[in-house]
């Protein structure tokens, strides 16, 4: 249930909840503050994460015309750029 997730989150001091969308939205690379105490909600392959109120909207850019990548390789990719910039 999204709408206990953000209540959740909330009560935990998590500020941001974002979701992922194949189409549209800041890039996963660019997100100065995609791991700043936020949450991160993969959804489907074609349409990303289900509409949340207030969240934003990541993407992972994938130039060549790649219409979308399954959910395991979208998180494998995010979880790689917070090892990235963490290390």
């Amino acid at each position: 249930d999204l709408s206990e997730l953000v209540k959740v989150a909330g009560e935990c001091g998590f500020q941001t909840i974002y979701r992922t969308n194949p189409h549209t939205g800041t890039s996963c690379f660019t997100e100065s503050r995609l791991f700043d105490r936020s949450v991160i909600v993969f959804g489907s392959e074609a349409s990303g994460a289900e509409e949340i109120a207030d969240s934003r909207q990541i993407t992972i850019p994938m130039p060549g015309g790649a219409e979308s990548i399954n959910v395991a390789q979208a998180a494998t990719v995010v979880l790689f750029e917070y090892v990235r910039r963490n290390s």
